[in-house]
C-alpha cells in the first residue's frame, strides 16, 4: 500500500474482514512513513473465500476485495 500524504508519518491500520464483515486480522497497525509499504501475511488458517482488506489512514478508508484459494 501506498501512504501519499502531506505529513511525513500518518497513522495506518490495515485489517482483513470475512464476508459478513467480522475481522479476521490486523495487518498492520500504528504510525508509517509516507510511501510504499508491504505486509506478507499467511492465511494458513483461513477458508478459501473472499475477503475485504480496509486500510485506514488518517481517517480516509480504502477497501479492497481479496480471494482466497486452497
Amino acid at each position: 500500500f501506498s501512504v501519499s500524504v502531506r505529513e511525513i508519518t500518518s497513522t495506518v491500520q490495515l485489517m482483513l474482514y470475512n464476508s459478513v464483515g467480522e475481522q479476521v486480522a490486523v495487518l498492520q497497525q500504528g504510525a508509517k512513513n509516507a510511501g510504499r509499504q508491504s505486509v506478507e501475511y499467511s492465511a494458513g488458517t483461513l477458508p478459501s473465500g473472499t475477503y475485504y482488506a480496509r486500510l485506514l489512514v488518517d481517517g480516509a478508508v480504502v477497501d479492497v476485495p481479496v480471494v482466497i484459494v486452497r
